[in-house]
């Protein structure tokens, strides 16, 4: 999942005042299993990626 994350197209402008920069595929797996592992990411719950990216992690968490 790391590569197909990391394979994504980067925010086409990213700023790091606005905190917008690109989540390496590797971190977003990272937090991804963490967050199962804490049971707050199950089938069939509702996942929002509010971030100002490319919401990698809204779709690795697909």
């Amino acid at each position: 999942m790391a590569m197909i994350l990391s394979g994504l197209e980067p925010h086409p402008s990213n700023s790091v005042e606005l905190e917008q920069y690109t989540t390496e595929g590797d971190l977003a797996v990272r937090w991804l299993s963490d967050i199962v592992a804490f049971g707050d990411l199950a089938e069939g719950c509702t996942v929002a990626d509010l971030g100002a990216g490319n919401g990698v992690l809204g779709l690795g968490a697909l």
